[in-house]
């Protein structure tokens, strides 16, 4: 951020992380994982897993 100092008059980074790594799930109050079964049934519902494997079949 220091060197950004001299090219602006303000800087306004509401969400600084102790360190260079971090995880997505950090800035989440409510995060979970998903179990494969769900992430499966969710893709279905939106249309991409049917797309996914229609796509794949006519590439062979």
């Amino acid at each position: 951020m220091e060197r950004l100092l001299s090219e602006a008059d303000e800087i306004f980074c509401p969400n600084i992380r102790g360190g260079p790594y971090f995880a997505v799930a950090e800035a989440y109050q409510n995060w979970y994982d998903l179990e494969p079964q769900e992430v499966i049934e969710r893709l279905k519902e939106a249309g991409y897993l049917d797309e996914a494997v229609r796509q794949d079949r006519s590439a062979a």
